[in-house]
């Protein structure tokens, strides 16, 4: 039960200083309205800050960064925008589970990680999804 109401506690207050890295591998116009998305999106005390990587270059880099220094870690995959291009001119198949990585952290709070990060992760990719 503590770790449960440690995880709630002054959440009004303090959930804001929990970070999710958004990391844009794509690096193509599709790739840049969802980052454009998500970082315009209404900052909350009570639900994690997003924060913009532009350092990060490949997925392995991403999941090394998600392990060792991240909360959570959405990933814009490389190559989105060619392939949804080309499914739209060409009609060639999209598959829209290549489009976005999480890459979570379970190590550091195990209350915190389902409360706050995965879902909030989850509710904006179902934001951008619908956009």
């Amino acid at each position: 039960m503590s770790i449960f109401f440690g995880a709630n506690y002054k959440k009004s207050e303090l959930v804001h200083n929990l970070a999710i890295d958004l990391v844009d591998l794509d690096r193509g116009p599709v790739g840049r309205e969802i980052s454009e998305i998500i970082m315009a999106m209404p900052q909350s005390m009570a639900s994690p800050t997003w924060r913009f990587r532009a350092d990060i270059r490949d997925i392995d880099q991403a999941r090394r960064y998600a392990r060792d220094d991240a909360w959570g870690v959405l990933v814009i995959n490389s190559g989105l925008s060619g392939r949804l291009a080309s499914a739209l001119t060409l009609g060639t198949d999209y598959d829209a589970s290549l489009a976005l990585t999480m890459l979570k952290q379970g190590a550091y709070h195990p209350m915190a990680q389902p409360l706050y990060i995965q879902s909030t992760i989850a509710a904006t990719a179902s934001l951008v999804s619908a956009q």
